[in-house]
C-alpha cells in the first residue's frame, strides 16, 4: 500500500519516506549504445516522448547499480533507457525497465516517481575492471496494491495532454506486460518459475578521471497504473561520482526471450557501446517528479531536486 500522508512524504508499506531522500553508498556501471530512432520509437510508445537524436541516432542507455543501505533498503538494479526529448523539446533520460532485488524499493519507486520497477532475482559482480550481471525474473510474489490517488489541478491537465499524444488508458493497460511497467509483470515465466532475460559483463574504461564528478540527470517517467497513472513526470536526480573510469570498453551482452530482452535488443544493446562509465562510488539525491502540462512547463518549481540540494547530503565523503 502507498499513499501520500502529506506534502513531501509519502507511507509506502507503513513506513514514511520524506523527499528528498538520498543516496549515500552506491556503485554503479553504465554503458551507451546507438539504436536505430524508429526502434526507439517503437519503444517509446504510449509515453508521449519521442527519441533524442545524435548524428541521427537514438541513444540507449543500460546500467547496473548496487545500491548499500539507504531509505529504499539495500539492493541490485539494472536500467534500461532512452535519451528523449518530452513536452516543449526538454532532453532526458526515459527509463523503459528498472528491474529490482526488493520489493519496498519496487513500490516505493513506482508510487512516487512513476519508475517502472520490477521484481528481478540478480546475479551481480562488481570490480574495478568489470562490471557482470545475470538477471532473471522473480518468482510470483503477490503484489502490493498502489491505489489511485486524489489528483491536484496539475495533474489533470498533464493526463489530459498526455491522452491527446497517446493510445487510451485502457489500451495501455492491457499491453502492460509487453511494456514491462506492470508491477509484478516482470514476475516468473511459464508456471510462475524464473525466467532468464540477460547476461551482461561491461569493462571499465582505460581512462581514469582523478577527482569526483557532479552529474544532473533529467528524467521523464510515466506509468499506465498507480497512484499517477497516465500522468507524465519530469524530474533529476543531481548524483556526485568518484572512481569514474570512462572509454569505450567492451560489453558482451546475451539476451532471453523476455520482454525486457526484446527492448535492448531493440535499443542495439548487444552491440558494443559508444562508452562505458564505472564509478565506484556514488551520491545523490532524489527528489519530488512534477507533472508535465502543454508547453513544456512543468507543475511545481524543483524539477526533482530540493532548491540549492547538495547530493552530498552534506558533503561528507
Amino acid at each position: 500500500m502507498a499513499r501520500t500522508a502529506r506534502a513531501g512524504t509519502w507511507r509506502v508499506h507503513d513506513r514514511s519516506i520524506s523527499l528528498p531522500v538520498t543516496i549515500t553508498d552506491a556503485r554503479a556501471a553504465v554503458a551507451v549504445f546507438r539504436a536505430s530512432p524508429d526502434a526507439a520509437r517503437g519503444v517509446l510508445a504510449g509515453t508521449g516522448l519521442t527519441p533524442w537524436t545524435v548524428a541521427g541516432q537514438a541513444v540507449g542507455v543500460l546500467g547496473v547499480v548496487r545500491y548499500g543501505p539507504w531509505v529504499l533498503g539495500r539492493y541490485d538494479e539494472v536500467a534500461v533507457g532512452v535519451a528523449v526529448r518530452g513536452p516543449g523539446g526538454r532532453r532526458g533520460l526515459h527509463l523503459v525497465d528498472l528491474p529490482v532485488t526488493g520489493s519496498f524499493t519496487r513500490d516505493a519507486g513506482r508510487a512516487i516517481w512513476s519508475l517502472p520497477k520490477w521484481l528481478m532475482t540478480a546475479e551481480v559482480h562488481l570490480t574495478d575492471d568489470a562490471t557482470s550481471v545475470v538477471v532473471e525474473t522473480a518468482p510470483a510474489a503477490p503484489r502490493h496494491p498502489l491505489p489511485p490517488a486524489r489528483r491536484d489541478a496539475t495533474d489533470t491537465a498533464a493526463s489530459d495532454t498526455q491522452a491527446s499524444d497517446t493510445q487510451a488508458s485502457d489500451t495501455q493497460a492491457s499491453d502492460t506486460q509487453a511494456s514491462g511497467y506492470a508491477v509484478g509483470r516482470g514476475g516468473g515465466g511459464a508456471g510462475g518459475g524464473a525466467e532468464f532475460v540477460l547476461r551482461a559483463r561491461l569493462g571499465a574504461g582505460r581512462v581514469r578521471v582523478p577527482f569526483p564528478v557532479r552529474v544532473r540527470i533529467p528524467l521523464w517517467s510515466v506509468l499506465p497504473d498507480g497512484p499517477r497513472a497516465g500522468v507524465l513526470l519530469r524530474g533529476a536526480m543531481p548524483v556526485r561520482l568518484r572512481g569514474v573510469r570512462l572509454g569505450r570498453g567492451r560489453a558482451r551482452v546475451e539476451l532471453g526471450s523476455h520482454p525486457m530482452a526484446g527492448r535492448m535488443a531493440a535499443l542495439g544493446m548487444t552491440r558494443r557501446p559508444l562508452l562505458t562509465v564505472t564509478a565506484t562510488g556514488l551520491r545523490g539525491q532524489l527528489g519530488l517528479f512534477t507533472a508535465a502540462v502543454r508547453g513544456g512547463c512543468t507543475g511545481g518549481g524543483t524539477d526533482g531536486a530540493a532548491p540549492g540540494a547538495d547530493p552530498e547530503g552534506g558533503g561528507q565523503e
